[in-house]
């Protein structure tokens, strides 16, 4: 003969039940909104060493007429 359980086990059961799927789907996203920071984190890096070679570069060249210049005419043309 089976004993039955107690009704708080089986509801307990059930509430660890839905506990695990609630949990299962925060890690979910967790891990899916980790990838998104990733992926936006690279773009941005990206993006600002782009920017950061541009700026140097025009500053390089700047430099390099400021210098021609001044070698040119004996003094400082800014």
């Amino acid at each position: 003969m089976t004993a039955l359980r107690p009704v708080h086990v089986v509801a307990c059961s059930l509430w660890e039940a839905e506990r695990r799927i609630v949990l299962d789907q925060r890690i979910q996203k967790a891990k899916a909104d980790k990838a998104q920071a990733l992926q936006t984190a690279a773009g941005e890096i990206s993006n600002f060493y782009k920017q950061r070679e541009e700026k140097l570069n025009k500053t390089k060249t700047t430099n390099r007429y400021v210098q021609l210049l001044s070698h040119i005419f004996g003094q400082v043309c800014v």
